[in-house]
């Protein structure tokens, strides 16, 4: 689990990451939204992958929505308020889904006062879920937030 003072990684559901790896390198995961009908759940919160397939089967077919900016505003000022000395986001690829501007707009309401940085992983599913195990990693070492970013760009055209 992360020490006070490093920087958190930050992620959202659409990258995942096995539970007991998001706990062994304490990643935090934003849900998304996914509606099946009238139905809707909170991405691996209320919504296993299981019963997501399970659902998906039987229909309507399913229909996601980005986690609201304030969302991530709560987790980053968490993270703070826990110890963080920074936050690296890792995020769902822009061109997929708003996702990204969610995370990036929250960010830019904690300019000044926190230092997060967001990355458009541009991947998708465990593509992003591997950078931000990787940033996890590196973090972990005790580098800075732009080593943090800089290695998980550095990754980026490997995936």
């Amino acid at each position: 689990m992360a020490a006070p003072g490093q920087i958190r990684i930050v992620t959202d559901s659409t990258s995942d990451i096995l539970p007991e790896v998001r706990e062994r390198y304490g990643i935090v995961t934003v849900p998304l939204t996914v509606q099946f009908g009238t139905d809707v759940y909170q991405d691996n919160i209320d919504l296993t992958p299981e019963e997501f397939y399970v659902r998906q089967e039987a229909g309507p077919f399913p229909t996601t929505a980005q986690p609201p900016v304030g969302a991530f505003e709560e987790v980053y000022r968490r993270l703070q308020a826990e110890g963080a000395s920074g936050v690296c986001a890792v995020i769902f690829s822009s061109k997929l889904s708003g996702t990204y501007n969610s995370a990036a707009l929250a960010a830019k309401n904690l300019e000044g006062e926190f230092p997060v940085a967001v990355i458009d992983t541009l991947s998708a599913s465990m593509g992003a879920g591997y950078l931000a195990v990787e940033a996890a990693k590196t973090a972990e070492t005790g580098a800075s937030l732009d080593a943090v970013s800089a290695r998980v760009r550095e990754l980026m055209p490997h995936i």
